[in-house]
């Protein structure tokens, strides 16, 4: 790694002049730092690949006091709650980002390593300032800096993403720093992986008095976990454990298909796999419509590979993996298929009559109203018309104002009433069509600042009728916009999310141009390209998710990682053509 330091000390003519006269205590003290930066540097490094090994992990319930912006009897008021998912995630983001501050601002102004010129320093800094001023300018400042109490996805999140982004972009790494970077990603699939599927075949954890000893503190006893509670992920919804498998299942995928080496070749098809289960059990279909997206992505990529008819068959080899996968789980729980493949063929040769009335006679006597349970069609008349009729006696219990009647002495007058509810159901893509018209017309009212980051709880209309008919019932709340470029816009204004966009475009306009101008056939090109997909799928999947605690880390960690190396293979490519000139 010394070799990475050089360009650092590189000497001018009237610099080597002066070398010449230095003394031994001069010429000493140059060794040191380069020593020192080696060390400062595989020190920051390591505290990245902690992030990604551990932070996706931790998860344990911690009672808060949380006091509500605004006076409500709903889940989003003031009173003692717990949060399993995110706080601890929280406290160890915001200490390893300090720590890493004040290692990289002492290897900056006190060793004299300066920060590298990148395109990327302009539009990060302009996001960074509007996310911070969205919180300064927001109508729940507080709420705004540190965000909802089970989310923690306010401004000093986000800016810790930006500064973990900006100090990977700043390192150089070595051949041996990148595979493992890829090793610290086996963490969360493994866990999440034997979890999901635990949970999947019905495994219940909970009733594990270990597991309990893990997530609940001294003091909170197991008549607290809320009825029906199962333990199936370290991160907070189904959706996001999609979000993030697509993602995995991308780097793995490639690096099993290019790698050379035959140990990592094995790893990788393993995990690959292992993340391809994680994303069915999530029973999400946001991973799986990217995966979609994704592949031909992919196949397309396999065209600068060196050895093209291998790649390939390697390729189909995964896919056939994945297939066994997927007919396996199918097999045993058919919404598989309506969460997957059932976006695409309705029919679902994996259900029969008997388990879809079974799953509407579920969804009679659930709290929860959910049509997509089981097979995505309800087979059998009589059975959806007692559905509906039921549905409908619930909403007529629940109206937000009671019946009224007019004061009047004439007893021909017919009473008033109020008007009729939009009928139970779900929305187009889930809902969220529904949910991003809403938030617009919030952006209208603040497009340069925004409301400030997960504050959006607060600020959505809440109480609009059309929530049943798009969300199935209006007693959900509705925290995010299920878009991460929505969530910026609507959290920090017009100009955050170009500053955002200007921060994806460049890195992917030079990505890709370093792709198609040279062959997949080294140790480096091979990690860069996987990680180029991997975040790729990231940005795909955020067009149906948002960003969360749990997984946005590894996002920014590793597209700082990508934009480092592509700078490194441009530099590389400029010396070889000087070279030949």
């Amino acid at each position: 790694m010394s070799n990475n330091y050089s360009k650092y000390y590189k000497k001018t003519k009237a610099d080597a002049t002066k070398d010449n006269k230095k003394t031994n205590i001069e010429a000493t003290k140059d060794n040191r730092d380069v020593a020192e930066a080696q060390k400062i540097d595989k020190t920051i490094y390591g505290i990245l690949l902690a992030i990604l090994a551990i932070l996706p992990l931790l998860t344990r319930t911690k009672v808060i006091d949380f006091t509500s912006p605004q006076i409500t009897n709903s889940s989003i008021g003031s009173g003692t709650v717990g949060d399993v998912f995110t706080y601890y995630k929280f406290i160890f983001l915001v200490i390893a980002t300090s720590i890493l501050i004040i290692l990289f601002l002492y290897r900056t102004f006190g060793i004299g390593i300066p920060i590298k010129k990148s395109f990327i320093n302009i539009p990060l800094a302009i996001l960074a300032l509007f996310v911070t001023l969205s919180a300064l300018f927001a109508p729940y400042k507080s709420l705004a800096l540190v965000g909802m109490y089970n989310r923690h996805e306010g401004a000093i999140t986000y800016l810790c993403y930006f500064t973990l982004f900006f100090i990977a972009v700043n390192l150089t790494y070595t051949k041996k720093m990148l595979h493992n970077v890829i090793y610290a990603l086996y963490p969360i699939v493994i866990v999440n992986a034997l979890l999901g599927l635990l949970g999947f075949y019905g495994v219940d954890l909970i009733k594990s008095s270990f597991v309990r000893s893990i997530l609940l503190p001294k003091g909170l006893t197991e008549d607290m976990i809320g009825t029906g509670s199962q333990f199936i992920t370290t991160i907070n919804h189904g959706n996001y454990v999609s979000g993030i498998s697509v993602v995995l299942i991308a780097i793995f995928m490639m690096m099993f298909i290019l790698d050379k080496n035959k140990i990592r070749q094995a790893l990788n098809t393993l995990l690959a796999t292992l993340s391809f289960a994680m994303l069915l059990s999530s029973l999400s279909r946001s991973g799986f419509l990217t995966f979609v997206i994704i592949l031909p992505v992919l196949v397309i990529l396999l065209v600068r590979s060196s050895e093209k008819a291998k790649s390939y068959g390697k390729l189909a080899i995964q896919l056939v993996l994945f297939a066994i996968i997927f007919v396996a789980m199918t097999t045993h729980n058919p919404k598989v298929w309506d969460e997957s493949v059932g976006m695409f063929v309705a029919k679902n040769p994996f259900a029969n009559d008997q388990q879809a009335i079974g799953a509407t006679s579920l969804a009679l006597n659930s709290d929860h109203y959910d049509l997509k349970n089981g097979s995505s069609v309800i087979l059998n008349k009589e059975i959806a018309d007692q559905y509906q009729k039921f549905a409908k006696e619930q909403l007529n219990k629940v109206l937000l104002f009671p019946t009224a009647y007019a004061d009047s002495n004439d007893k021909t007058a017919d009473e008033f009433q109020l008007p009729q509810l939009p009928e139970s159901g779900i929305g187009a893509g889930s809902g969220r069509l529904f949910i991003w018209g809403n938030t617009f017309d919030l952006i209208k009212q603040r497009p340069l600042v925004g409301y400030g980051l997960d504050t959006f709880s607060y600020h959505f209309p809440q109480n609009d009728p059309e929530k049943i008919a798009a969300l199935e019932t209006h007693t959900v709340i509705v925290d995010k916009p299920h878009n991460l470029y929505i969530n910026i816009l609507y959290g920090s204004g017009v100009l955050a999310l170009l500053a955002l966009l200007a921060l994806l475009a460049v890195p992917f306009v030079k990505a890709v141009k370093t792709v198609f101008t040279q062959q997949l056939d080294n140790e480096q090109s091979i990690v860069f390209i996987s990680l180029f997909i991997g975040w790729i799928a990231y940005l795909m999947q955020a067009l149906f998710n948002d960003s969360v605690i749990g997984t946005a880390p590894i996002f920014w960690v590793i597209f700082g990682i990508s934009v480092a190396i592509v700078r490194g293979l441009e530099v590389n490519n400029e010396k070889s053509f000087e070279e030949k000139n």
